[in-house]
């Protein structure tokens, strides 16, 4: 709040007024007309203003010109206890996580969705802990947000702050800091079943300790889960797709000076499938054929360091982070054994190993009038090694394919915003890039090598109006590209395939009304994609890429957040039309042209209301989501429809003291919508494949505070 607006409300009742004698300075003095001190009367709580960091600058969310989701998680009782990208994109608009299984998910934003398939483009979204760079072209490593404040979903472009990839935005992931001054922890038990499958339960702690006053603390973080299967296969497997994840993380926080801390991080966890998570559908029958069992594993691990002070009114950061994944998995390749002159029963196993480096300074300043800005140099090197064999029974192993890539960015990028009256804010900024990617590749194409060097600048522009206070329209012009590389194989020769580019220009809103206890946010977007990469299935069930042609998306979101009394309304949607106009020679798509993954419409109403049943206090709530229909891909042959089903869910959460306890019935009525149509690459040209979205679970919770 402005810091007269903050003291009026504070000075409420207290018999003093606040008086203005400088441009930070203010006197308190009794007041002229002073009303009788009444007891305060229970009001509900105003929808809080957060500072977003996302932006690489701190600034209030409600006078920030760029859509921005935010998605709270400290104390957020809708949440599941060890929530993940699923959960957050069920409360964000335009935020679609696909299916296939922990670990191996994509995120998409706002319709910038290529492919389902995991190949060799990066990734269109940007996922950040903190300061680091988590992935480049890995799939999501669904990290679970334990011990996490709030997690940031920046739309639109990001190329200026985040140079490659982030075609679609960034999910920036914020964690709870290591406090200082107080000990404290936290432990949660849960338990799950699922209808017509298995049991399963997990837990989490977390501990903060300051090691000396007001300049070190450790803070510690562990948790396990076993999510329950609940898919049976003929061969008498029952809930065959149990998942099993551990993870944990320590931070620590050092004051060497006043002004100055020192933040460093690490990071596991490890994802473990028994088997795949589609069906081969059969009416309502959640099973498959007796096919060979398909694990898969996901293995991450981070470290960071963050430096951060300021001189004068000049904010100096430097971050340098670490991550790494390796993921491997086994399919049923029996249906293409004839295709690599092998006989079946045969397994595809294949391993991939991905790092990410990333290294940055800047200098910022941030002011609630006036010059705001932010500039800084980013070193960012990634490499990852791809390696696929098949196995045929009794036989050694056969190298079908191997890739190996590596690059790496060099770029110096600004955002200036300024002001031009009281109400009117213009905002500026670009990065200047030059990028080098080394790729080789073995296959049964022959061996072949690659190097590119790619010069540019990628710009973004705004215009904000504020006519009141809490009160926002801003116009956005942003850009973001993504380098070239080599495919498994390809159209060309070479197999290679050129970098794409994307332009977005946003008019957005963003409003507080009745005492801030409602909020109105949403934006219309228009889209241009060109030379769109994309990952597509061979007639081998191998994944190769290639530039599709160029998109058109255009769409509408928006969100309201209303609190009258006792209750809370939370309600949103998402309208679009994502379609690939111009397709490249060899591109076979559908008539309606399609992005694959995106619906063209989503809903969602949650419904809650604070409830106090004796020394016990809690909240009630359900949620409705409603997904559209959706496609897998551009090409005809593999134009399965998924989507078009809505659930439903039910929470309560109640306090006494420190415990808590907490019950929650997702997918109450036990809808079998189809949330990814893709399971296994090889076969699923052979007939239907769909992973339905979980069935009825139903959960109870019991957390301590200390």
């Amino acid at each position: 709040m402005h810091p007269a607006a903050a003291l009026d409300r504070l000075l409420e009742r207290s018999g003093l007024e606040a008086f203005a004698v400088g441009r930070s300075s203010f006197r308190l003095e009794p007041a002229r007309h002073v009303a009788p001190i009444a007891p305060p009367v229970a009001q509900p709580a105003p929808i809080a203003d957060i500072v977003v960091t996302g932006v690489k600058r701190g600034q209030p969310l409600g006078r920030l010109p760029v859509s921005v989701a935010i998605v709270a998680l400290g104390d957020n009782w809708r949440m599941p206890p060890l929530a993940q990208g699923g959960d957050v994109a069920a409360n964000v608009e335009g935020l679609t996580v696909t299916n296939l299984g922990p670990g191996r998910n994509r995120q998409f934003i706002r319709g910038v969705a290529d492919s389902p398939f995991s190949g060799t483009s990066q990734s269109t979204v940007a996922i950040q802990f903190d300061e680091a760079r988590l992935a480049y072209n890995a799939p999501d490593p669904d990290l679970r947000l334990v011990d996490v404040d709030r997690v940031e979903i920046l739309k639109g472009p990001q190329g200026t702050l985040y140079g490659a990839g982030a075609l679609g935005g960034v999910y920036h992931i914020i964690p709870h800091r290591a406090d200082l001054d107080n000990a404290s922890g936290f432990s949660e038990i849960h338990g799950t079943s699922l209808a017509s499958g298995g049991f399963g339960g997990g837990g989490q702690a977390v501990i903060n300790l300051p090691l000396a006053a007001d300049r070190l603390a450790i803070r510690a973080v562990g948790y396990a889960e076993q999510e329950p299967g609940w898919i049976d296969n003929d061969d008498g497997r029952r809930n065959s797709n149990d998942t099993h994840i551990q993870g944990g993380r320590i931070a620590l926080r050092f004051l060497p000076l006043d002004g100055w801390t020192i933040d460093a991080t690490g990071a596991i966890q490890s994802i473990n499938e028994d088997d795949s998570h589609y069906i081969t559908r059969i009416g309502d029958q959640i099973r498959r054929p007796g096919n060979l069992p398909e694990p898969h594993d996901n293995d991450f691990r981070m470290a960071a360091l963050k430096i951060a002070g300021h001189i004068g009114s000049i904010d100096l950061l430097s971050a340098t982070s670490v991550a790494g994944q390796e993921t491997s998995g086994t399919l049923d390749a029996s249906a293409v054994a004839a295709a690599f002159g092998l006989a079946a029963p045969l397994r595809y196993s294949e391993v991939r190993t991905y790092s990410v480096i990333n290294q940055e300074f800047r200098l910022s300043q941030s002011r609630e009038s006036g010059v705001s800005w932010v500039a800084g140099l980013s070193w960012v090197k990634a490499e990852s090694q791809f390696d696929g064999k098949l196995a045929p029974s009794a036989q050694p192993a056969l190298p079908v394919v191997s890739i190996y890539q590596e690059s790496s960015e060099l770029s110096a990028f600004a955002d200036l915003s300024l002001p031009l009256d009281d109400h009117w804010k213009v905002n500026a900024g670009g990065r200047l890039f030059r990028s080098i990617a080394r790729d080789e590749r073995a296959d049964t194409a022959g061996p072949f090598q690659e190097k590119r060097t790619k010069q540019g600048f990628t710009p973004s522009l705004g215009l904000s109006w504020e006519p009141a206070r809490d009160r926002i329209l801003f116009l956005r012009l942003a850009s973001a590209m993504r380098p070239g590389g080599l495919s498994a194989t390809g159209t060309s020769s070479s197999g290679s395939f050129d970098s794409d580019e994307l332009t977005n220009l946003d008019l957005g809103w963003r409003m507080r009304l009745a005492d801030s206890r409602l909020s109105i946010e949403g934006a219309g977007y228009l889209t241009f994609w060109d030379h769109i990469q994309s990952d597509y299935l061979l007639a081998n069930g191998l994944v190769g890429t290639h530039n599709a042609g160029n998109g058109r998306i255009f769409g509408v979101e928006n969100t309201l957040r209303w609190r009258p009394g006792q209750w809370t309304i939370d309600a949103g949607f998402t309208l679009q039309q994502a379609r690939l106009v111009k397709a490249t020679a060899g591109t076979v798509i559908a008539d309606d042209g399609r992005l694959p993954v995106v619906p063209d419409v989503s809903m969602r109403l949650g419904l809650a209301r604070h409830v106090d049943l004796g020394q016990w206090h809690g909240d009630i709530g359900a949620r409705a989501i409603l997904v559209g229909a959706s496609r897998l891909s551009f090409d005809q042959g593999l134009d399965r429809h998924m989507g078009d089903f809505a659930t439903l869910a039910g929470i309560a959460a109640f306090s006494n003291g420190t415990w808590t306890v907490t019950t929650r019935i997702d997918n109450a009525f036990n809808a079998h919508g189809d949330s990814f149509a893709l399971g296994n690459p090889f076969s699923i040209r052979l007939g239907q494949q769909s992973t339905p979205v979980r069935p009825r679970m139903i959960s109870l919770g019991v957390a301590r505070r200390w």
